[in-house]
């Protein structure tokens, strides 16, 4: 928001400096290029800044760092005061988090405030409202993404997974073939169309970790044991 007045008021300045100079036609074009210039270049600063906390909270990830991971997202959302979005862009990280630990119920508050367009947000909460057995509005969230997420295999992937697990393997083909459309290439799509073409099980690895993301319960257990802290065991009490 500060982002956007701030543009308007150098346009302001840039419009009431050329009327005054050669009259309002002189003033309002370069009052025009001014707000445009000011407000990308100031929304890019935020992004710069936004993004800068988001690769340490990739790196805090990385070294299991849970706590400070969720201290940066939080010291992120001063930033949506300058620009729209980016409390909305936070919530969906904070959101996934909580998702990766499986406490659904966080997890559905804040990716509830998501932007509408961010369709992993929005696949997650597909994957709540199936786990909720409300599959009709699982797969009602997911159509209504279809624009954002039809560039990229795991959403049209996550999408013929929910069909089949409500018995509509015929429904999961369809969606599998406007997919293929979109990406002829991808193999993980052509791996699991022939899956479900030849009512094979349905092995969602094809993926790769992306997968995890929705369904983290599906980590093989040798995965999960394989990131566990190794060595000291658990803290042991002070004597």
């Amino acid at each position: 928001m500060y982002n956007l007045l701030i543009a308007l008021g150098i346009a302001t300045a840039t419009f009431l400096l050329g009327t005054a100079v050669a009259g309002w036609i002189a003033g309002f074009i370069p009052a025009t290029l001014a707000l445009g210039i000011a407000y990308v270049l100031l929304a890019r600063r935020t992004g710069n800044r936004l993004q800068a906390v988001m690769e340490k909270v990739t790196a805090a990830l990385k070294k299991q760092r849970v706590g400070d991971a969720k201290a940066l997202l939080e010291s992120a959302r001063s930033l949506g005061r300058w620009q729209f979005l980016v409390e909305a862009q936070v919530d969906a990280q904070v959101g996934a988090l909580a998702y990766f630990e499986k406490d659904w119920t966080r997890a559905r508050r804040y990716l509830a405030k998501a932007w509408s367009r961010n369709w992993q947000a929005q696949g997650m909460l597909a994957a709540l409202d199936f786990r909720e057995g409300k599959v009709d509005a699982a797969l009602a969230r997911l159509k209504k993404s279809e624009g954002p997420g039809r560039k990229e295999a795991l959403f049209w992937g996550l999408w013929a997974y929910l069909l089949v697990e409500g018995g509509r393997r015929d429904e999961a083909l369809a969606v599998l073939g406007k997919g293929l459309k979109q990406l002829p290439s991808s193999e993980p799509l052509k791996a699991l169309h022939q899956s479900i073409s030849n009512d094979r099980k349905v092995r969602m690895k094809v993926f790769g970790p992306g997968w995890y993301a929705f369904f983290p319960e599906h980590i093989p257990i040798q995965r999960v044991a394989a990131q566990a802290p190794r060595g000291r065991g658990f803290p042991q009490p002070r004597r």
